[in-house]
């Protein structure tokens, strides 16, 4: 989409709220990128939850997980993607764009050893609106 005359991904796209919730975490890019593999911790005290557990239905056991996300981030989220917080956003954006400056550091090294020529993503991925 286009804002402030600049193609960009709507925040929501292309993104993982995983990211996001590390940041809110306070989890440096470098840290973030790190433990690109790993679930959250929130996450995984969640899942192994007996609350969790007892739950049969997938949808309804994510559905609580949102919950769960809510209470522990609460407002923090919320302002995280409020217009009247640019700042915020300013500094997730520079957290974006290191995560992802890493990401394509270490694509662009697997490509060359595969023989593949690698092409910059348009828009960035950290371009988020």
């Amino acid at each position: 989409m286009m804002w402030n005359a600049e193609n960009c991904y709507c925040w929501h796209m292309h993104s993982d709220l995983r990211l996001a919730l590390r940041y809110l975490d306070s989890l440096s890019a470098q840290e973030a990128y790190k433990a690109e593999w790993t679930e959250l911790q929130l996450f995984q005290d969640y899942f192994n939850s007996e609350s969790a557990k007892s739950i049969s239905n997938n949808d309804e056991r994510f559905l609580k997980l949102h919950s769960v996300i809510w209470a522990h981030y609460g407002i923090r989220l919320f302002e995280l993607f409020d217009l009247r917080h640019p700042d915020l956003w300013e500094q997730y954006t520079d957290f974006l764009k290191e995560y992802y400056r890493l990401h394509d550091e270490v694509r662009a090294a697997v490509d060359k050893c595969e023989g593949i020529i690698s092409k910059p993503v348009d828009p960035p991925y950290y371009k988020k609106c």
